[in-house]
């Protein structure tokens, strides 16, 4: 059986274009899925994906949708 691929926070944050922090937030508010390795954080690529899938077009950086209004 292969391992899967795992992540660390910085190198999803380089992969998604956002700051380490916001991974880290995303992971301690279980939006994003992670393994807990002692004070150490990884990400199955899986997981990443799943993340990515769910929150496509803008919504993974956090970016709320505008309301539409009838003007």
């Amino acid at each position: 059986m292969a391992l899967p691929t795992l992540y660390t926070p910085e190198e999803v944050a380089r992969k998604v274009k956002v700051e380490r922090q916001t991974v880290y937030h995303w992971l301690s508010s279980g939006r994003l899925r992670g393994l807990r390795v002692g004070s150490t954080w990884r990400i199955t690529e899986e997981d990443l994906l799943q993340f990515m899938t769910r929150h496509s077009r803008g919504k993974a950086s956090g970016a709320q949708e505008k309301p539409k209004t009838d003007t």
